[in-house]
């Protein structure tokens, strides 16, 4: 049973909700002795991306603020020290041949399944990424040159999330 305190002060409110999603994550699979995530659909994946990205993002003192809908690029807003970024979160479990993760960095959609946006035309400051073995990257869009995937490779392995 969770108890939700009316008014819990900020730091219980970021613990809590911290250890509650590490604890009833998601369905985990083991493969090579790596603890993965599975997921039944793509909507399932990003809301649990979406809901990790806020509880780390909260755990480490910024303020979150999350849209009303889904119309605009970014899907939080985070702010600490009066630095606001608009964050969009990605996730994946596509490995290429190589056996990095890729990220696909455009919206398809339509009848035609035609792509209408990429990351680097976004209004986002950060990409928030969650890999399938639950690590965790925050890369500045100014670092991505990409227009359609981004593989996580050694160039990226300073923007991984240590916890």
């Amino acid at each position: 049973m969770v108890r939700i305190h009316p008014c819990p002060p900020k730091k219980l409110l970021s613990v809590n909700l911290t250890a509650f999603l590490l604890i009833n994550i998601i369905n985990n699979t083991k493969e090579k002795g790596v603890l993965k995530m599975i997921f039944s659909t793509n909507k399932e994946k990003g809301n649990t991306s979406l809901g990790i990205a806020i509880t780390y993002y909260s755990s480490n003192g910024y303020t979150v603020s999350i849209p009303l809908n889904d119309t605009q690029d970014y899907d939080l807003i985070v702010d600490k020290d009066n630095v606001i970024k608009r964050v969009q979160v990605k996730s994946t479990s596509f490995k290429d041949k190589n056996d990095h993760y890729q990220i696909s960095l455009k919206s398809c959609g339509g009848t035609k399944g035609a792509t209408y946006k990429t990351v680097v035309d976004t209004a986002i400051e950060e990409l928030f990424i969650l890999v399938e073995n639950k690590d965790m990257y925050i890369i500045p869009k100014k670092e991505i040159n990409n227009r359609s995937t981004l593989t996580i490779c050694d160039k990226y392995k300073e923007y991984k999330v240590n916890l």
